[in-house]
């Protein structure tokens, strides 16, 4: 079905310098339009690919449309581009296999473990738990996320895939995070007085801030690692711009959990490829970091990272789920559940502020597990089982990315930065998991996508560099 257009190509996916080209430009200009005009140019984006037929191009937008337009834009919006997307992956997935099973990619058998044990455990805790029907939801919605792994898995052919699906991440965020620069920016809010003054946080496309910030987290470190093994000064200078952008936007919706993201990884990063100079680093920001503080620039920073609202009721959160816990210590209250249990567990007042925030942010989040820790999360909504779940992932995600560094580091130096830098995504983004719940497996499929999208990246590479000749396919 697909033919490839030469000009389309070598103008977009040629090299990975030219797409870059065409980034900030895309970012600026959607995030710069209202919501209406927003969905009729998302439509003809996703209609123009399949108008040329151009595979690399389709698969681009396909992962863009659904990191950005599966959210809060549009109910109906949201709706189309999941069935589009869903429709359209299937139906390549079948002309590329067929129902030839023998020829379906294979999954590492650890990970296969991990889904098996992990679907078991929600199918377990939903049926003893008191609200059946809505843990088979979130099963369905479980299910939806790893089929749209699975289908993606199924379309990268060689490392120029790759390429494509990471772009896609970069773009994605980068819009995410200009939105909120934007929405602040066009509020004529005075950022210093923001920060000290009045502790806003701006939103973007997601009205989640904390999904937002997972997106930052996952897409900056790498980033990071492309300024290692970009040696054009131009296109370093782009990435640097790309960064600072990353960075205003966790600014702009001060998330402590992308922040929190962010340091471990680029600590992790730069312990690992240079300790001297991670060393001195450290020994020099230290006093620096000291005096700074004692500034009025100190002030700001403190505003920034919400040090004087200590945990941000996260403790109260965290009591809640303890007390959950207590009472469902096996099976859990049930996956989708803790919303409807959380006001039988509750550690405040509901008449006290804190209570009133609790029940804004019931109402906000429809009721979903805000325990703002992937652990709890899992442990609260599943029991034991959710708990041994929660600590295998982990243990999973960094095996196989220590296989796959084993193979590969003296073989391929670009490969092997690329999946350092996934190393580093789970360093930062397992250290969130502590205050955060979401971005991991949270039954939200757009904010899920990210993390996933760099597994099923590392799974691909670890299954097959030693069938491809990865260094030919990258030109």
């Amino acid at each position: 079905m697909f033919k490839k257009i030469g000009i389309i190509d070598r103008v977009l996916f040629s090299d990975y310098k030219n797409i870059i080209f065409i980034v900030i430009p895309v970012v600026l200009l959607i995030t710069c339009l209202n919501s209406d005009y927003l969905i009729y140019l998302s439509l003809i984006l996703l209609i123009i690919p399949v108008l040329f037929y151009n595979r690399e191009v389709f698969l681009f937008f396909i992962i863009v449309s659904l990191l950005t337009l599966v959210g809060d834009v549009s109910e109906g919006l949201r709706v189309y581009v999941l069935i589009f997307s869903y429709t359209s992956l299937g139906y390549l997935f079948l002309n590329k296999y067929g129902f030839e099973f023998i020829k379906y990619p294979r999954v590492p058998k650890s990970v296969l473990l991990f889904l098996f044990f992990l679907f078991f455990s929600l199918f377990i805790s939903s049926i003893f738990s008191k609200y059946t029907i809505t843990g088979f939801i979130q099963i369905f919605y479980m299910s939806a996320l790893f089929i749209l792994m699975y289908l993606i898995y199924g379309m990268i052919n060689s490392i120029r895939e790759v390429k494509i699906f990471v772009y896609g991440l970069i773009l994605a965020s980068l819009i995410m995070a200009s939105s909120a620069i934007y929405n602040m920016l066009a509020s004529g809010a005075d950022i210093y007085k923001l920060g000290v003054e009045s502790h806003l946080r701006f939103l973007g496309l997601l009205s989640n801030v904390s999904a937002i910030g997972g997106y930052i987290a996952v897409v900056t470190p790498i980033l990071v690692v492309s300024l290692l093994y970009t040696h054009n000064k131009k296109i370093k200078g782009i990435i640097w711009c790309a960064i600072v952008i990353e960075c205003l936007g966790l600014i702009t919706i001060s998330s402590r959990g992308g922040m929190l993201s962010v340091f471990a990884s680029c600590v992790f990063l730069f312990a690992v490829l240079n300790r001297k100079i991670f060393t001195a680093i450290i020994f020099i920001s230290i006093p620096l970091l000291i005096a700074f503080f004692m500034t009025p620039w100190g002030e700001f920073i403190i505003a920034i990272l919400r040090l004087d609202h200590g945990l941000s009721q996260r403790d109260s959160l965290w009591m809640l789920s303890i007390e959950m816990i207590k009472h469902n210590f096996f099976f859990g209250v049930g996956p989708g559940a803790w919303g409807k249990e959380m006001f039988n567990y509750f550690p405040v007042m509901l008449d006290s502020y804190a209570g009133q925030l609790f029940r804004n942010l019931y109402t906000v989040t429809g009721g979903v597990n805000n325990s703002h820790n992937f652990y709890l999360a899992f442990f609260s909504d599943m029991g034991i089982l959710g708990l041994i779940c929660s600590i295998a992932l982990p243990v999973v995600y960094f095996k196989l990315c220590y296989k796959t560094i084993r193979k590969i580091k003296q073989r391929d130096n670009k490969i092997y930065l690329l999946i350092l830098g996934a190393s580093a995504i789970g360093v930062g983004m397992f250290i969130r998991g502590f205050i955060e719940e979401i971005s991991l497996i949270s039954y939200r499929l757009s904010v899920d996508i990210p993390f996933w999208t760099i597994f099923v990246i590392v799974i691909y590479i670890y299954q097959n560099y030693e069938d491809f000749n990865l260094k030919r396919s990258t030109h």
